[in-house]
């Protein structure tokens, strides 16, 4: 009887060790989930919708006559494909550069993607009140830390997870540029020092995307309206 009794303990103290690491391991996961600073309302969500990516549309011919207003050292040109044209500078010299952009009556404000499907971060996990459940984790082992002779470690621990995480999914994304929007080429040419922020936002308007905001430096989407 005290055999079996000892064999009882051992098993629910083993479980309950179980449950501890679990606890332990859903908590660190948490933390590991949550992207610094959390989502923006564009990080992956609108530029995989091409109708919100379309945003305010412009025909190609008001963009340059804007464009021009503020960077006159650019040059425009057609393109090999009719339906882009190019626009350049240090035209003639020996780095001329250029980018290309849509040839159109209605260009994009956003660029719009070709989509994959991917495993990706569900947006829930970036909310404050977000709560993993240790009953949700996947089978799992944890690998631990080897050492040589010397107790020098050479190869640390580690886990191998045998499913999906919780907080990933499958979801649509956005992979490849297959139309160019004229704010893209706009931040394009401020990060290739052709334009400044100032001019672009005074002549084309800003743009309430915390993604926006970021690419160009600025750290609170509220500068970005």
């Amino acid at each position: 009887m005290l055999v079996k009794d000892t064999e009882t303990i051992e098993q629910h103290l083993a479980a309950a060790r179980f449950q501890q690491e679990n606890e332990a391991l859903a908590r660190y996961l948490e933390d590991q989930l949550k992207p610094p600073g959390g989502y923006g309302d564009d990080q992956g969500l609108k530029r995989c919708n091409p109708e919100a990516q379309r945003g305010r549309t412009m025909s190609t011919e008001d963009f340059e006559r804007k464009l021009s207003s503020i960077a006159p050292q650019l040059v425009f040109r057609s393109y090999g494909d009719p339906t882009k044209k190019g626009v350049y500078w240090n035209v003639g010299k020996p780095n001329q550069q250029g980018l290309a952009f849509e040839n159109s009556l209605s260009m994009p404000e956003f660029s719009i993607y070709e989509l994959v499907q991917r495993e990706l971060q569900n947006p829930i996990v970036a909310d404050e009140n977000f709560r993993l459940d240790a009953r949700d984790l996947p089978k799992y082992e944890i690998v631990p830390e080897e050492r040589d002779a010397q107790g020098n470690i050479t190869r640390e621990a580690d886990i191998n997870w045998y499913d999906s995480l919780p907080g990933m999914d499958d979801q649509e994304d956005a992979w490849r540029e297959k139309v160019r929007g004229w704010r893209q080429l706009l931040v394009m040419l401020v990060l290739e020092g052709q334009i400044t922020i100032a001019d672009m936002e005074r002549v084309f308007g800003s743009a309430n995307r915390r993604g926006y905001a970021l690419y160009l430096g600025k750290h609170d989407s509220k500068q970005a309206h």
